[in-house]
Order: C-alpha cells, then sequence, then structure tokens
C-alpha cells in the first residue's frame, strides 16, 4: 500500500544517504514526495522500530540510519585501507 511505499522510499533514503538530516531537510531532499504529516508518522514509526535514531541538537530533532543495522564489508573496508597506504606511500 502507499503507507508502505512511502515508509520505503524514507528509510531507503536515510540509508542510501548515510547522513544526518533535519525534518525539513528530508521533506525537501525527497522533493515531497511524502507530505510533511505522513513523514512525521514515518520518521516516529522508523525511529520507534529502531530502524533510524535521533539525536536532539538545539531545539531540533536530527535523524539518521542505525548504523547497528547497516550491512557491511570488511573486504571494501580493507581494499579502501590498501588504496589509502598506497596513496601515502607515493
Amino acid at each position: 500500500n502507499e503507507e508502505n511505499n512511502q515508509t520505503d522510499l524514507v528509510l531507503n533514503y536515510i540509508k542510501k544517504e548515510n547522513w544526518p538530516y533535519g525534518l525539513i531537510n528530508i521533506l525537501e531532499n525527497l522533493k515531497k514526495a511524502v507530505k510533511k504529516p505522513d513523514l512525521i508518522k514515518i520518521i516516529d514509526q522508523l525511529t520507534e522500530s529502531k530502524d533510524i535514531k535521533n539525536k536532539i541538537f538545539g531545539k531540533f530533532p536530527i535523524f539518521f540510519a542505525n548504523q547497528d543495522k547497516i550491512e557491511f564489508d570488511e573486504s571494501k573496508l580493507q581494499l579502501l585501507k590498501d588504496d589509502l597506504a598506497e596513496l601515502k606511500d607515493e
């Protein structure tokens, strides 16, 4: 249904970007594909289910992907470390 599609859209965006955003930033970056009242509900659901986390900065909550739920490939990290070592040697 549409609500699940919107929830998936928001979650996939937050995971893909892997960057902290405020509610208005998410709304604008999704080109208002999700209406603000719906986005508030979705963010609340995703926070409750621990798919995303939030922190308060000043007066505003910032939302970001739960790093514990992001799949991570150790071999890619090793490749990046190897590339970095090569660049340092140049």
